[in-house]
């Protein structure tokens, strides 16, 4: 799938993902394209460190819904665009802007 010479937005540290051990980690998938406009995984973590009482999930919601929507009025459309993020206290969230299944292991019932 990947054209020669195209880099995507896995490696790059910001938009593929970012970690900073005192707040959170995020990983991006999707649209590398897109993802790489907004420096998504980056932006997650800065806004939970600025807002540590939000919820992870209510946090990766809002900025993948505020990026969705300058990228849809900017562009007119947006590739699918998917997040987790990590709390470093283990509260995690996820978010897509498509219909999208996932699946979480854990120990917790």
């Amino acid at each position: 799938m990947k054209k020669p010479g195209r880099v995507g937005d896995s490696p790059l540290s910001g938009s593929g993902f970012y970690v900073d051990s005192t707040v959170a980690g995020v990983s991006a998938t999707g649209l590398g394209e897109d993802i790489m406009k907004g420096c998504l995984s980056y932006e997650v973590v800065r806004q939970m460190a600025m807002l540590p009482n939000k919820s992870v999930q209510e946090i990766i919601d809002k900025v993948l819904f505020n990026f969705h929507q300058k990228l849809k009025t900017r562009f007119g459309e947006v590739g699918g665009i998917f997040l987790i993020a990590m709390r470093n206290n283990g509260e995690w969230g996820v978010a897509s802007n498509v219909k999208f299944s996932f699946v979480v292991a854990t120990t917790h019932k």
